[in-house]
Protein backbone atom coordinates (compact mmCIF):
# COMPACT_ATOMS: atom_id res chain seq x y z
CA UNK A 1 0.00 0.00 0.00
CA UNK A 2 1.17 3.51 -0.67
CA UNK A 3 0.87 7.18 0.19
CA UNK A 4 0.07 9.47 -2.73
CA UNK A 5 1.14 13.12 -2.67
CA UNK A 6 -0.13 15.68 -5.17
CA UNK A 7 0.94 19.32 -5.47
CA UNK A 8 1.03 22.12 -8.01
CA UNK A 9 4.66 23.23 -8.42
CA UNK A 10 4.86 26.62 -10.18
CA UNK A 11 7.81 27.56 -12.39
CA UNK A 12 9.87 30.78 -12.25
CA UNK A 13 7.62 33.80 -12.61
CA UNK A 14 8.43 37.51 -12.63
CA UNK A 15 6.81 39.13 -9.61
CA UNK A 16 3.07 39.43 -10.04
CA UNK A 17 2.92 38.03 -13.57
CA UNK A 18 1.97 34.84 -15.34
CA UNK A 19 4.16 33.13 -17.90
CA UNK A 20 4.24 32.37 -21.57
CA UNK A 21 1.94 34.62 -23.48
CA UNK A 22 -1.45 33.94 -21.97
CA UNK A 23 -2.89 36.20 -19.23
CA UNK A 24 -4.78 33.32 -17.58
CA UNK A 25 -2.01 30.72 -17.60
CA UNK A 26 -0.21 29.30 -14.63
CA UNK A 27 2.75 27.13 -15.57
CA UNK A 28 2.62 24.19 -13.18
CA UNK A 29 3.55 20.56 -12.95
CA UNK A 30 1.39 17.90 -11.38
CA UNK A 31 3.67 15.51 -9.54
CA UNK A 32 3.18 12.34 -7.54
CA UNK A 33 5.24 10.55 -4.91
CA UNK A 34 4.93 7.12 -3.31
CA UNK A 35 6.23 5.46 -0.15
CA UNK A 36 5.24 2.34 1.74
CA UNK A 37 2.53 2.90 4.35
CA UNK A 38 -1.24 2.77 4.92
CA UNK A 39 -3.57 3.97 2.14
CA UNK A 40 -4.39 7.64 2.63
CA UNK A 41 -6.44 10.34 0.95
CA UNK A 42 -4.96 13.53 -0.49
CA UNK A 43 -6.99 16.72 -0.68
CA UNK A 44 -5.66 19.75 -2.59
CA UNK A 45 -6.91 23.21 -1.64
CA UNK A 46 -6.06 26.36 -3.64
CA UNK A 47 -6.25 29.85 -2.13
CA UNK A 48 -5.96 32.72 -4.61
CA UNK A 49 -6.08 36.49 -4.15
CA UNK A 50 -5.13 39.80 -5.77
CA UNK A 51 -1.79 40.41 -7.47
CA UNK A 52 -0.84 36.83 -8.16
CA UNK A 53 -1.52 35.39 -4.69
CA UNK A 54 -1.13 31.65 -4.89
CA UNK A 55 -0.96 29.43 -1.85
CA UNK A 56 -1.43 25.74 -2.56
CA UNK A 57 -2.24 23.32 0.23
CA UNK A 58 -1.73 19.62 0.47
CA UNK A 59 -3.81 17.92 3.10
CA UNK A 60 -3.22 14.31 4.10
CA UNK A 61 -5.84 12.16 5.83
CA UNK A 62 -7.30 8.69 6.09
CA UNK A 63 -9.29 7.61 3.09
CA UNK A 64 -9.14 5.99 -0.34
CA UNK A 65 -5.99 5.22 -2.30
CA UNK A 66 -5.06 6.75 -5.65
CA UNK A 67 -7.71 6.60 -8.35
CA UNK A 68 -6.65 4.80 -11.53
CA UNK A 69 -6.01 6.88 -14.64
CA UNK A 70 -8.62 6.78 -17.38
CA UNK A 71 -8.17 7.33 -21.12
CA UNK A 72 -8.95 10.79 -22.52
CA UNK A 73 -12.71 11.45 -22.63
CA UNK A 74 -14.50 12.02 -25.91
CA UNK A 75 -17.03 14.71 -26.67
CA UNK A 76 -17.77 17.55 -24.27
CA UNK A 77 -15.70 17.50 -21.07
CA UNK A 78 -15.86 19.47 -17.85
CA UNK A 79 -14.41 19.49 -14.36
CA UNK A 80 -16.00 17.09 -11.86
CA UNK A 81 -18.98 18.62 -10.06
CA UNK A 82 -19.27 18.20 -6.30
CA UNK A 83 -22.92 17.43 -5.52
CA UNK A 84 -24.06 18.70 -2.10
CA UNK A 85 -27.46 19.44 -0.64
CA UNK A 86 -28.16 23.17 -1.00
CA UNK A 87 -29.89 23.43 2.36
CA UNK A 88 -26.84 21.94 4.10
CA UNK A 89 -24.43 24.25 2.26
CA UNK A 90 -26.56 27.28 3.18
CA UNK A 91 -26.82 26.18 6.82
CA UNK A 92 -23.05 25.63 7.04
CA UNK A 93 -22.35 29.05 5.52
CA UNK A 94 -24.78 30.80 7.88
CA UNK A 95 -23.20 29.04 10.86
CA UNK A 96 -19.71 30.10 9.73
CA UNK A 97 -20.69 33.71 8.93
CA UNK A 98 -20.10 35.22 12.42
CA UNK A 99 -16.62 33.73 12.59
CA UNK A 100 -15.72 34.87 9.07
CA UNK A 101 -17.08 38.39 9.66
CA UNK A 102 -15.20 38.73 12.95
CA UNK A 103 -11.97 37.56 11.32
CA UNK A 104 -12.32 40.14 8.53
CA UNK A 105 -13.21 42.93 10.98
CA UNK A 106 -10.11 42.11 12.99
CA UNK A 107 -7.98 42.16 9.84
CA UNK A 108 -9.40 45.54 8.75
CA UNK A 109 -8.85 47.01 12.23
CA UNK A 110 -5.23 45.84 12.19
CA UNK A 111 -4.55 47.50 8.83
CA UNK A 112 -6.69 50.64 8.87
CA UNK A 113 -7.90 53.47 11.08
CA UNK A 114 -11.67 52.92 10.92
CA UNK A 115 -12.66 55.97 12.96
CA UNK A 116 -15.44 58.24 11.67
CA UNK A 117 -13.81 61.61 10.83
CA UNK A 118 -15.75 63.14 7.90
CA UNK A 119 -14.29 66.00 5.91
CA UNK A 120 -16.39 69.11 6.26
CA UNK A 121 -18.38 70.01 3.15
CA UNK A 122 -17.07 67.15 0.99
CA UNK A 123 -19.66 64.54 0.03
CA UNK A 124 -19.56 61.39 -2.07
CA UNK A 125 -21.10 61.48 -5.54
CA UNK A 126 -24.53 60.43 -4.23
CA UNK A 127 -24.60 63.43 -1.89
CA UNK A 128 -25.60 61.30 1.11
CA UNK A 129 -22.27 60.29 2.71
CA UNK A 130 -19.36 62.48 3.70
CA UNK A 131 -15.85 61.69 2.42
CA UNK A 132 -13.61 60.52 5.26
CA UNK A 133 -10.61 62.67 6.09
CA UNK A 134 -6.96 61.78 6.66
CA UNK A 135 -4.63 58.86 6.01
CA UNK A 136 -6.27 55.60 7.12
CA UNK A 137 -3.52 53.05 6.53
CA UNK A 138 -1.86 52.15 9.82
CA UNK A 139 1.92 52.10 10.23
CA UNK A 140 3.87 49.63 12.38
CA UNK A 141 4.22 50.73 16.00
CA UNK A 142 6.69 53.60 16.49
CA UNK A 143 7.00 54.41 12.77
CA UNK A 144 6.03 57.70 11.16
CA UNK A 145 5.39 58.51 7.50
CA UNK A 146 8.39 60.85 7.53
CA UNK A 147 10.71 58.08 8.74
CA UNK A 148 9.24 55.64 6.23
CA UNK A 149 9.76 58.12 3.37
CA UNK A 150 13.44 58.48 4.32
CA UNK A 151 14.09 54.71 4.07
CA UNK A 152 15.24 52.89 0.96
CA UNK A 153 13.05 50.10 -0.50
CA UNK A 154 15.64 47.51 0.56
CA UNK A 155 15.59 48.80 4.16
CA UNK A 156 11.78 48.70 4.27
CA UNK A 157 11.83 45.14 2.94
CA UNK A 158 14.58 43.93 5.29
CA UNK A 159 12.87 45.41 8.37
CA UNK A 160 9.40 44.29 7.20
CA UNK A 161 7.99 47.82 7.59
CA UNK A 162 5.82 47.98 4.47
CA UNK A 163 2.34 49.18 5.56
CA UNK A 164 -0.02 46.20 5.48
CA UNK A 165 -2.91 48.40 4.39
CA UNK A 166 -1.40 48.67 0.91
CA UNK A 167 -1.42 44.90 0.46
CA UNK A 168 -4.40 43.14 -1.16
CA UNK A 169 -7.01 41.60 1.08
CA UNK A 170 -7.65 37.88 0.65
CA UNK A 171 -10.59 37.26 -1.67
CA UNK A 172 -11.30 33.78 -0.37
CA UNK A 173 -11.33 32.50 3.15
CA UNK A 174 -9.85 29.12 3.91
CA UNK A 175 -12.45 26.92 5.53
CA UNK A 176 -11.22 26.33 9.11
CA UNK A 177 -13.06 23.00 9.09
CA UNK A 178 -10.75 21.75 6.34
CA UNK A 179 -7.57 22.93 8.02
CA UNK A 180 -8.82 21.73 11.37
CA UNK A 181 -9.64 18.25 10.13
CA UNK A 182 -7.99 15.06 11.24
CA UNK A 183 -5.16 15.32 8.73
CA UNK A 184 -1.73 13.79 9.20
CA UNK A 185 0.06 16.69 7.48
CA UNK A 186 -0.82 20.02 5.88
CA UNK A 187 1.54 21.63 3.35
CA UNK A 188 1.46 25.22 2.02
CA UNK A 189 3.42 26.38 -1.03
CA UNK A 190 4.07 30.07 -1.85
CA UNK A 191 5.26 31.40 -5.20
CA UNK A 192 5.81 35.05 -4.20
CA UNK A 193 7.23 36.60 -1.02
CA UNK A 194 4.38 39.09 -0.86
CA UNK A 195 1.99 36.26 0.01
CA UNK A 196 3.81 35.56 3.30
CA UNK A 197 1.11 37.36 5.36
CA UNK A 198 -1.43 34.89 3.98
CA UNK A 199 0.82 31.99 4.94
CA UNK A 200 1.17 33.42 8.43
CA UNK A 201 -2.61 33.47 8.77
CA UNK A 202 -2.69 29.85 7.66
CA UNK A 203 -0.17 29.04 10.35
CA UNK A 204 -2.46 30.62 12.93
CA UNK A 205 -5.23 28.27 11.80
CA UNK A 206 -2.91 25.28 11.61
CA UNK A 207 0.32 25.71 13.68
CA UNK A 208 1.80 22.43 12.39
CA UNK A 209 1.55 23.46 8.71
CA UNK A 210 4.73 22.79 6.69
CA UNK A 211 5.41 25.85 4.52
CA UNK A 212 7.68 25.97 1.48
CA UNK A 213 8.07 27.27 -2.05
CA UNK A 214 10.17 30.14 -3.43
CA UNK A 215 8.06 32.70 -1.57
CA UNK A 216 8.91 31.11 1.78
CA UNK A 217 12.18 29.18 1.59
CA UNK A 218 14.10 28.71 -1.66
CA UNK A 219 15.97 25.72 -0.26
CA UNK A 220 12.84 23.77 0.69
CA UNK A 221 11.35 21.05 -1.50
CA UNK A 222 9.03 18.08 -1.21
CA UNK A 223 12.06 15.80 -1.39
CA UNK A 224 13.41 17.28 1.85
CA UNK A 225 10.20 16.05 3.51
CA UNK A 226 10.55 12.53 2.15
CA UNK A 227 8.11 12.91 -0.75
CA UNK A 228 9.37 11.50 -4.06
CA UNK A 229 8.57 13.75 -7.02
CA UNK A 230 9.60 11.56 -9.97
CA UNK A 231 6.20 10.25 -11.10
CA UNK A 232 3.32 12.44 -12.31
CA UNK A 233 -0.35 12.04 -11.48
CA UNK A 234 -2.98 13.28 -13.96
CA UNK A 235 -6.04 11.66 -12.40
CA UNK A 236 -7.53 14.93 -11.08
CA UNK A 237 -7.42 16.42 -14.61
CA UNK A 238 -9.13 13.88 -16.90
CA UNK A 239 -9.52 16.44 -19.73
CA UNK A 240 -5.76 17.20 -19.82
CA UNK A 241 -4.10 15.41 -22.72
CA UNK A 242 -0.50 16.69 -22.86
CA UNK A 243 2.43 14.98 -21.16
CA UNK A 244 4.31 17.33 -18.82
CA UNK A 245 7.82 17.01 -17.51
CA UNK A 246 11.49 17.98 -17.34
CA UNK A 247 14.29 16.49 -19.39
CA UNK A 248 16.73 18.52 -17.25
CA UNK A 249 16.83 20.66 -14.11
CA UNK A 250 19.02 23.63 -13.14
CA UNK A 251 20.68 26.26 -15.32
CA UNK A 252 24.17 27.16 -16.57
CA UNK A 253 23.62 30.86 -15.89
CA UNK A 254 23.18 32.85 -12.69
CA UNK A 255 20.93 35.75 -13.61
CA UNK A 256 20.36 38.05 -10.63
CA UNK A 257 16.58 38.11 -11.11
CA UNK A 258 16.13 34.34 -11.42
CA UNK A 259 15.68 31.83 -8.59
CA UNK A 260 16.38 28.68 -10.64
CA UNK A 261 20.15 28.35 -9.92
CA UNK A 262 19.56 28.76 -6.18
CA UNK A 263 16.62 26.40 -6.09
CA UNK A 264 17.72 23.72 -8.58
CA UNK A 265 21.51 24.12 -8.71
CA UNK A 266 23.72 23.10 -11.62
CA UNK A 267 22.37 21.50 -14.79
CA UNK A 268 21.54 17.83 -14.50
CA UNK A 269 19.53 15.39 -16.59
CA UNK A 270 16.07 14.48 -15.35
CA UNK A 271 14.18 12.23 -17.80
CA UNK A 272 14.00 10.94 -21.35
CA UNK A 273 11.05 11.61 -23.65
CA UNK A 274 9.89 8.01 -23.08
CA UNK A 275 9.82 8.73 -19.32
CA UNK A 276 7.68 11.83 -19.84
CA UNK A 277 5.15 10.64 -22.44
CA UNK A 278 2.09 9.01 -20.90
CA UNK A 279 1.85 6.41 -23.67
CA UNK A 280 -1.12 5.28 -25.73
CA UNK A 281 -3.91 6.37 -26.10
CA UNK A 282 -2.63 9.84 -25.16
CA UNK A 283 -1.55 12.17 -27.99
CA UNK A 284 2.14 12.75 -28.63
CA UNK A 285 2.05 16.25 -27.14
CA UNK A 286 4.95 17.26 -24.86
CA UNK A 287 4.96 20.25 -22.51
CA UNK A 288 8.61 20.56 -21.43
CA UNK A 289 9.30 22.75 -18.39
CA UNK A 290 13.11 22.73 -18.80
CA UNK A 291 14.80 25.98 -17.84
CA UNK A 292 17.95 25.26 -19.88
CA UNK A 293 17.19 22.51 -22.42
CA UNK A 294 20.46 22.90 -24.35
CA UNK A 295 22.49 23.04 -21.14
CA UNK A 296 22.26 19.27 -20.67
CA UNK A 297 25.00 17.17 -22.29
CA UNK A 298 22.59 14.75 -24.01
CA UNK A 299 20.22 17.27 -25.59
CA UNK A 300 20.90 15.73 -29.03
CA UNK A 301 19.43 12.42 -27.83
CA UNK A 302 16.32 14.22 -26.53
CA UNK A 303 15.88 16.05 -29.86
CA UNK A 304 16.21 12.76 -31.73
CA UNK A 305 13.56 11.17 -29.44
CA UNK A 306 11.17 14.06 -30.11
CA UNK A 307 11.76 14.00 -33.86
CA UNK A 308 11.73 10.25 -34.41
CA UNK A 309 8.69 9.82 -32.13
CA UNK A 310 6.63 12.33 -34.13
CA UNK A 311 5.97 14.52 -31.06
CA UNK A 312 4.67 18.06 -30.96
CA UNK A 313 6.68 19.87 -28.30
CA UNK A 314 6.31 23.11 -26.38
CA UNK A 315 9.56 24.39 -24.87
CA UNK A 316 7.37 26.14 -22.36
CA UNK A 317 10.04 27.84 -20.23
CA UNK A 318 11.92 29.16 -23.23
CA UNK A 319 15.12 28.58 -25.18
CA UNK A 320 18.18 30.72 -24.44
CA UNK A 321 18.68 32.26 -27.89
CA UNK A 322 21.86 34.01 -26.75
CA UNK A 323 23.61 30.64 -26.56
CA UNK A 324 22.30 29.10 -29.78
CA UNK A 325 24.64 28.07 -32.59
CA UNK A 326 23.88 26.61 -35.99
CA UNK A 327 23.64 23.06 -34.63
CA UNK A 328 21.18 23.82 -31.84
CA UNK A 329 19.16 26.22 -34.04
CA UNK A 330 18.86 23.51 -36.72
CA UNK A 331 17.77 21.05 -34.02
CA UNK A 332 14.91 23.34 -32.96
CA UNK A 333 13.83 23.87 -36.56
CA UNK A 334 13.79 20.09 -37.11
CA UNK A 335 11.07 19.37 -34.53
CA UNK A 336 7.37 20.31 -34.49
CA UNK A 337 7.66 23.17 -31.96
CA UNK A 338 4.36 24.53 -30.59
CA UNK A 339 2.77 26.78 -28.00
CA UNK A 340 1.24 25.18 -24.91
CA UNK A 341 -2.07 24.57 -26.68
CA UNK A 342 -0.25 22.63 -29.44
CA UNK A 343 -2.22 24.65 -32.02
CA UNK A 344 0.26 27.39 -32.95
CA UNK A 345 3.90 27.21 -34.06
CA UNK A 346 5.86 28.94 -31.31
CA UNK A 347 9.38 29.25 -29.91
CA UNK A 348 9.84 31.17 -26.65
CA UNK A 349 12.98 33.06 -25.69
CA UNK A 350 13.86 36.22 -23.72
CA UNK A 351 15.70 39.54 -23.97
CA UNK A 352 16.40 40.42 -20.35
CA UNK A 353 19.22 42.94 -20.82
CA UNK A 354 19.82 45.43 -23.63
CA UNK A 355 23.54 44.59 -23.44
CA UNK A 356 22.73 41.12 -24.83
CA UNK A 357 21.48 42.53 -28.13
CA UNK A 358 24.28 41.21 -30.39
CA UNK A 359 24.24 37.67 -28.92
CA UNK A 360 20.43 37.51 -28.92
CA UNK A 361 20.06 38.49 -32.57
CA UNK A 362 22.86 36.14 -33.59
CA UNK A 363 20.73 33.32 -32.12
CA UNK A 364 17.52 34.63 -33.71
CA UNK A 365 19.26 34.91 -37.08
CA UNK A 366 20.44 31.31 -36.72
CA UNK A 367 16.87 30.13 -36.09
CA UNK A 368 15.58 31.94 -39.18
CA UNK A 369 18.49 30.70 -41.24
CA UNK A 370 17.48 27.11 -40.47
CA UNK A 371 13.79 27.57 -41.28
CA UNK A 372 12.06 29.13 -38.25
CA UNK A 373 9.80 32.01 -39.28
CA UNK A 374 10.40 35.24 -37.29
CA UNK A 375 6.68 35.39 -36.48
CA UNK A 376 6.99 32.01 -34.73
CA UNK A 377 9.34 33.52 -32.14
CA UNK A 378 7.95 35.14 -28.98
CA UNK A 379 10.53 37.14 -27.02
CA UNK A 380 9.89 37.94 -23.36
CA UNK A 381 11.32 41.37 -22.53
CA UNK A 382 12.21 41.96 -18.88
CA UNK A 383 11.29 45.55 -17.92
CA UNK A 384 11.45 47.49 -14.67
CA UNK A 385 14.39 45.55 -13.22
CA UNK A 386 17.66 47.26 -14.15
CA UNK A 387 18.57 50.49 -12.28
CA UNK A 388 18.19 53.61 -14.40
CA UNK A 389 16.00 51.96 -17.03
CA UNK A 390 14.06 54.46 -19.12
CA UNK A 391 11.11 54.24 -21.48
CA UNK A 392 13.53 54.63 -24.39
CA UNK A 393 15.45 51.54 -23.21
CA UNK A 394 12.22 49.52 -23.22
CA UNK A 395 10.99 50.96 -26.48
CA UNK A 396 14.30 50.31 -28.24
CA UNK A 397 13.98 46.59 -27.58
CA UNK A 398 10.34 46.65 -28.70
CA UNK A 399 11.24 48.37 -31.98
CA UNK A 400 14.15 46.03 -32.72
CA UNK A 401 11.98 42.95 -32.24
CA UNK A 402 9.14 44.38 -34.32
CA UNK A 403 11.61 45.19 -37.11
CA UNK A 404 12.96 41.64 -36.97
CA UNK A 405 9.44 40.24 -37.21
CA UNK A 406 9.34 38.52 -33.81
CA UNK A 407 6.63 38.95 -31.18
CA UNK A 408 7.78 41.05 -28.19
CA UNK A 409 6.13 40.31 -24.85
CA UNK A 410 7.12 42.73 -22.04
CA UNK A 411 7.31 41.20 -18.55
CA UNK A 412 7.27 43.80 -15.72
CA UNK A 413 9.47 42.88 -12.76
CA UNK A 414 7.43 45.35 -10.70
CA UNK A 415 3.89 46.21 -11.67
CA UNK A 416 3.73 50.01 -11.87
CA UNK A 417 0.97 51.63 -13.96
CA UNK A 418 3.51 52.71 -16.60
CA UNK A 419 5.13 49.27 -16.92
CA UNK A 420 1.80 47.44 -17.01
CA UNK A 421 0.57 50.04 -19.52
CA UNK A 422 3.65 49.39 -21.68
CA UNK A 423 3.03 45.66 -21.46
CA UNK A 424 -0.58 46.06 -22.56
CA UNK A 425 0.42 48.45 -25.37
CA UNK A 426 2.73 45.84 -26.87
CA UNK A 427 0.87 42.58 -26.15
CA UNK A 428 -2.33 43.97 -27.67
CA UNK A 429 -0.33 45.20 -30.70
CA UNK A 430 -1.64 48.72 -30.02
CA UNK A 431 1.96 49.88 -30.53
CA UNK A 432 1.53 49.18 -34.25
CA UNK A 433 -1.11 51.90 -34.67
CA UNK A 434 -1.07 54.14 -31.57
CA UNK A 435 1.91 56.27 -30.53
CA UNK A 436 3.16 55.90 -26.96
CA UNK A 437 2.45 59.48 -25.87
CA UNK A 438 -1.16 59.18 -27.01
CA UNK A 439 -1.47 55.77 -25.33
CA UNK A 440 -0.06 57.23 -22.11
CA UNK A 441 -2.47 60.19 -22.18
CA UNK A 442 -5.36 57.74 -22.48
CA UNK A 443 -4.37 56.14 -19.16
CA UNK A 444 -3.26 53.00 -21.07
CA UNK A 445 -6.92 52.32 -21.97
CA UNK A 446 -7.75 51.79 -25.66
CA UNK A 447 -11.43 52.55 -25.05
CA UNK A 448 -10.47 56.12 -24.10
CA UNK A 449 -8.87 56.77 -27.47
CA UNK A 450 -11.60 58.21 -29.66
CA UNK A 451 -11.06 57.91 -33.39
CA UNK A 452 -12.11 61.17 -34.94
CA UNK A 453 -13.47 60.88 -38.45
CA UNK A 454 -14.21 63.87 -40.66
CA UNK A 455 -17.86 64.91 -40.81
CA UNK A 456 -19.25 65.65 -44.28
CA UNK A 457 -21.17 68.90 -44.36
CA UNK A 458 -24.37 68.85 -46.36
CA UNK A 459 -24.73 71.74 -48.77
CA UNK A 460 -28.09 73.51 -48.64
CA UNK A 461 -30.39 72.72 -51.51
CA UNK A 462 -31.13 75.81 -53.66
Amino acid sequence: MAVRASLLIAQRLPEGTLRRGHPKRLDAERIDGKEEDMPRRVTTLGWAGLGGLCVGLLVYGLGAAQAPQTPPPSGKTYFPVVEQDFAKVRADDLAAKPTVMQRQRTLLAERYDLGNRPAQGVMMSGGRKAVQQGVRVKLPAGLTWERLAAMSPDEIREKDLFPQGFLPLPRRAVDPAILGGDWDRVYGSLIFERTRPSAERLRELRPDIILGGTGWDVASSLDTHGIDTDALDYSDYPEWSQSIGFTQRGCRLRCSFCVVPRKEGAVREAATIADIWRGEPWPRHLLLLDNDFFGQPNWRARIDEIRSGGFKVSFNQGINARMLNDESAAAIASVDYRDDSMKVKRIYTAWDNRKDEARLFAGLDALVRHGVRPDHIMVYVLIGYWPGETHEDRDYRRRRLREFGARPYPMPFVRTPELVGFQRWVIGAYDKRIKWDRWQRSGYEPRRIIRRTPVMRREPVA
